[in-house]
């Protein structure tokens, strides 16, 4: 984006039709330009002025991200992988318990069975079916059994209980982590913008100051080529008569209006040199 142009879309536009813009002008400029073709001007040098290309905003804001997506990827990565490996170990507790809960299980009616079936032959033995003795016993078994089974069950469960908590843990602990990164990386995007951005605002004040000192150049060339011709006289300088008519008349508006006359006003650019144009630039901009 040139320098001229970025002001204009900087600042929201501008006008091509000036007489909307500022009333009276074109009259008086139309009029000077008749007055100027019956002059001769003699010719002085231009010098070449400095348009440098910049970024516009939203390319800007593409290159900060673009310098930031490796901090951003690698930082998500490492969270996301510590969550993973940390919600993996749960998993693998979790499978263990419930192994070890039906190996503990499986135990304890072993064991029962066993009894039980001692129970039997020892019934059998003395040569009697199953007597009331046996009967309680198998009957005590089963109770034994019972609260052993219940109180592996109650402790399994309190072992899951226990990693839900840490697998909400860690969740939780990684949320806070993309928070904290999505935090830190618009700090770091906007820190990124606004050194591009100065920059930006550098090149383009530096053009502006060194097209200023060739205008200058180039209107006191004229002023001195004109004298030296003998056509010169102090109103005869049409760039200074324009700007003298345009100054007046925005110098009637209110300062909002005048501003938005002069940014980007096309009609003004072409009938004024950039010494002019930019001393209106800075008094009402």
């Amino acid at each position: 984006m040139k320098l001229y142009d970025y002001f204009k879309k900087l600042f929201g536009g501008g006008s091509d039709n000036v007489s909307a813009d500022i009333e009276g002008l074109e009259d008086y400029v139309e009029e000077l330009k008749r007055q100027k073709q019956t002059t001769s001007q003699p010719q002085t040098p231009n010098y070449e002025r400095k348009e440098p290309v910049v970024k516009t905003d939203e390319e800007i804001e593409q290159e900060a991200k673009k310098e930031l997506e490796d901090y951003f990827s690698s930082n998500e990565r490492d969270i996301s992988d510590e969550y993973d490996s940390n919600l993996l170990k749960q998993r693998r507790a979790k499978e263990n318990h419930t192994a070890g809960l039906q190996n503990s299980l499986e135990k304890v009616r072993a064991d029962y069975r066993e009894a039980a079936q001692n129970a039997d032959n020892d019934s059998i033995r003395k040569g009697v079916a199953r007597s009331s003795i046996a009967e309680k016993k198998i009957e005590d078994l089963d109770r034994k059994r019972n609260v052993q089974e219940s109180a592996l069950n109650e402790n399994y469960r309190e072992k899951l209980r226990e990693i839900d908590d840490r697998v909400a843990a860690l969740k939780k602990k990684r949320d806070k982590a993309l928070n904290d990164l999505n935090v830190s990386y618009s700090s770091k995007l906007k820190e990124k913008i606004d050194k591009l951005t100065k920059e930006r605002q550098k090149t383009l004040d530096e053009a502006l100051e060194y097209n200023n000192r060739i205008a200058e150049q180039e209107y006191k060339d004229k002023l001195e080529a004109q004298k030296n011709s003998g056509n010169f006289t102090p109103d005869s300088d049409f760039y200074e008569r324009v700007y003298t008519k345009a100054d007046e008349l925005l110098s009637q508006m209110s300062a909002s209006r005048a501003r938005s006359a002069v940014i980007g006003n096309e009609y003004l650019k072409k009938n004024l040199n950039d010494y002019y144009y930019y001393k209106l630039y800075k008094k009402y901009v």
